[in-house]
């Protein structure tokens, strides 16, 4: 009886040691890992559960405050001024300040096909740390978009990812881009992995410039959301994070 009890015993650590290495493993194999550092500017990658393809993220300090940054996100007409391969960006409906849902074109080398996808973008607003997050997923869209023969793109049938604007001094805030996609078509993963592995850089290279450029451009907005140029008073403020976008974060 000692025997089979110091058996069980045994058998049960052995499956307690198992789970706890495969749950060890997983989790490493599902880590971000450095992949790229350039103009301080630190790209990393992630292996995504269910997903044929990695994320991507790019971290980086802009000279800008959150809310001159959060100004040009929403700028979308203006976003293939900064945005690496964007094309046109339209604004199809906005539920509110901080809500909305657009259409948007990727450009890409010849002989591949565009890309176009209708994103739904959210933004809140988390207190310690202070930072704006600004969650952006792909939807379906069936009505037609004016101005745009849809027949000349593919649609990208997976786009998913945040911008979090982290509060690091008067004019200065640490910046996040992160993006995981399906461009849809007959394209390599290999390639798709290259393209992607460098967009986080150029994007926030392409942002720092854009601050720089359109200092002053936004007054409007900034005084009327920006708690720093309205006493603490905005006009609106974006609601707090659900439990779920700070699971994503991570």
């Amino acid at each position: 009886m000692k025997n089979l009890s110091q058996s069980f015993l045994l058998l049960l650590s052995l499956i307690v040691i198992t789970n706890v290495v495969s749950s060890f493993s997983s989790q490493q194999a599902y880590a971000w890992k450095v992949v790229k550092k350039e103009e301080g500017i630190v790209v990393s990658q992630r292996s995504e559960l269910d997903r044929d393809l990695p994320s991507f993220k790019g971290t980086g300090l802009v000279n800008g405050n959150m809310y001159e940054i959060l100004a040009i996100l929403r700028d979308g007409p203006r976003r293939k001024e900064w945005m690496s391969k964007s094309g046109k960006t339209l604004v199809l409906s906005r539920k509110s300040v901080f809500e909305a849902i657009s259409y948007q074109q990727t450009l890409a080398p010849f002989p591949v096909s565009d890309r176009e996808v209708i994103l739904h973008t959210q933004v809140y607003l988390r207190e310690n740390p202070r930072e704006i997050i600004a969650t952006f997923d792909g939807v379906k869209w069936t009505k037609p978009i004016p101005g745009v023969d849809r027949d000349d793109f593919v649609w990208m049938p997976y786009l998913k990812g945040y911008w979090r604007l982290v509060e690091k001094g008067e004019n200065q805030t640490e910046v996040t881009y992160m993006v995981n996609t399906d461009p849809g078509g007959m394209l390599p993963n290999m390639l798709i992995r290259r393209i992607t592995h460098y967009l986080p850089l150029w994007t926030l290279m392409g942002l720092r410039k854009q601050v720089k450029r359109k200092k002053g451009f936004y007054k409007d907005f900034l005084s009327q959301y920006d708690p720093s140029l309205t006493k603490n008073t905005p006009k609106a403020v974006p609601p707090p994070p659900p439990a779920s976008v700070l699971k994503y974060l991570r």
